[in-house]
């Protein structure tokens, strides 16, 4: 039987404006997550837009939705870190994100696999463990830009499963053509070290987290992201240094209406070892074919990366 993905791209707008949109995306997920046998939920990032407890408790209430239903991952994106904004600077604190006040690390052991955090006691860099078709599963939910300390983290603890499919979810890492975001073409998209405080902090830019961390385990097939204004979902397949093929793939809807039309990813992987890459709304009752940069639905053959656009 095919086993799903669901993933839920920047829900910011949602909490500020529009929660019952993101509560719809739970709901749905929930009563369809036998049918469809959903192994679980990743976000890619920026659940809030501003970092406040107004827009934390809203999100909250609809995630928890979830609890015992279907395991979830929540990445921690910038707008999760920021602490002040102005026109002229954002100015964010690694350790300054309200969200282990209504997500808690105890409850992500309980409901989501929780395996370990970087730092104890947060969830803003985690690693999550679960079953999808019969084959285990690692997930890492790292923070905007990380750390170099963070990475050596995940590096130690992938090397210690190396019999598990690893996922990794990062707020910034594809760009809206496909590749990388890196600082010299996406500038705005990635942080300072003296953007943060109380002191500055390394930075590390996809291609970074490519040479420091992904390329060097060959159980890493997928890297997901958003953060981006896209048209379609960016997806580039890329060959590591041990010869196994990395999908990354971007997905961020907060520019359409209503701060996203309660736009998700199911990402449904088939016997026939196939990738099928559905954009659905549960607001609007409603699949998206249609094509930007990207196509927004697309079927992608595992054995040889490439994809096909999908069609109603």
């Amino acid at each position: 039987m095919p086993s799903t993905l669901v993933i839920l791209p920047d829900t910011q707008n949602y909490p500020k404006a529009y929660p019952d949109i993101l509560t719809r995306q739970a709901e749905w997920i929930a009563a369809n997550a036998e049918s469809l046998n959903i192994g679980a939920v990743l976000h890619v990032g920026d659940i809030v837009d501003n970092n406040e407890p107004g827009q934390w408790e809203r999100a909250a209430r609809s995630l928890h939705v979830l609890d015992g239903v279907v395991p979830y991952v929540l990445a921690v994106g910038n707008h999760d870190v920021r602490i002040s904004y102005t026109q002229e600077r954002s100015l964010f604190n690694r350790d300054g994100s309200l969200i282990n006040n209504y997500f808690t690390v105890e409850d992500a052991r309980r409901y989501s696999g929780l395996g370990g955090t970087f730092a104890p006691g947060r969830l803003e860099n985690s690693y999550s463990v679960f079953s999808l078709g019969g084959t285990p599963y690692i997930v890492f939910a790292l923070e905007w830009g990380p750390r170099d300390e963070v990475l050596a983290w995940a590096d130690v603890v992938l090397s210690a499963h190396p019999d598990h499919k690893a996922i990794l979810i990062t707020d910034a890492f594809t760009a809206p053509d496909g590749g990388w975001v890196t600082p010299d073409r996406f500038l705005v998209s990635l942080p300072a070290p003296g953007d943060f405080v109380p002191e500055p902090s390394t930075v590390n830019s996809a291609a970074e987290i490519w040479e420091r961390l992904i390329h060097r385990h060959s159980n890493v097939f997928l890297v997901l992201s958003g953060h981006m204004g896209f048209r379609g979902n960016p997806h580039n397949v890329r060959v590591a240094a041990h010869g196994g093929r990395v999908i990354e793939l971007g997905t961020n809807y907060q520019n359409d209406p209503n701060g996203g039309n309660g736009w998700l990813l199911l990402l449904t992987f088939t016997p026939d070892d196939c990738l099928i890459v559905e954009a659905f709304s549960p607001y609007l009752g409603e699949y998206r074919y249609d094509f930007g940069t990207f196509y927004h639905s697309f079927r992608m053959d595992l054995k040889t990366g490439i994809s096909y656009p999908l069609y109603p």
